[in-house]
């Protein structure tokens, strides 16, 4: 790895953009991923530092007050508000190292903004994940098991939320990958293992 290498995974909820990332760092450890802060409740079987970085609402104003995030974005859930975001101590935008991130439309754009404000915007890859609609709420339901009726509706706001939020995310992406079935999904991590190696 010559360069910095900044490769961002963007689909809709349940199109399998977790799976790939992680089959992707265990392929290559070299990768580092961005671990996003967020201050919504860690769910069974995510782990703190990990999955996400779980702060306080205290925390999230800090951070925001301090313009420490790259991008950011708040959710207007069942539950209450959350926030995700991706902090700028998350890069280091001078070295050679090849990062992954999971983001959504708005957030590509903000890195795209922080990248070019740095002359760093050629190291960045957008790829796509497409899934249809049936195929990504079966996986909600099924990957979340019994469910109480909260955790349908904010299973179903997330889906009405991806729709609009993601309209056009496909088309601005530089790749889209199809994500429909076990061989997509495979072909899609040798696609993007072969992104970091090359």
């Amino acid at each position: 790895m010559d360069k910095l290498k900044i490769i961002v995974l963007v689909a809709k909820s349940s199109a399998g953009k977790d799976n790939i990332l992680n089959k992707v760092v265990e392929l290559n450890p070299k990768v580092k991923t961005i671990v996003s802060y967020t201050s919504r409740p860690i769910r069974q079987g995510e782990i703190d530092g990990i999955t996400y970085h779980y702060i306080s609402n205290e925390k999230v104003n800090n951070m925001l007050a301090n313009q420490e995030f790259i991008e950011n974005k708040i959710y207007n859930t069942v539950n209450g508000k959350w926030v995700y975001g991706v902090g700028k101590s998350s890069f280091d935008l001078y070295s050679k190292n090849t990062y992954i991130v999971i983001l959504d439309l708005q957030g590509l754009k903000q890195l795209e903004n922080y990248l070019n404000e740095n002359n760093k915007l050629d190291c960045l890859i957008s790829i796509y994940i497409k899934a249809s609609g049936q195929t990504r709420l079966l996986r909600s339901l099924q990957r979340e098991g019994q469910l109480s009726d909260n955790q349908c509706k904010e299973i179903c706001r997330r889906f009405i939320s991806d729709e609009e939020d993601m309209e056009y995310a496909e088309g601005y992406c530089n790749i889209t990958l199809v994500n429909e079935v076990e061989d997509d999904l495979n072909k899609c991590i040798e696609y993007v293992y072969h992104l970091t190696i090359n």
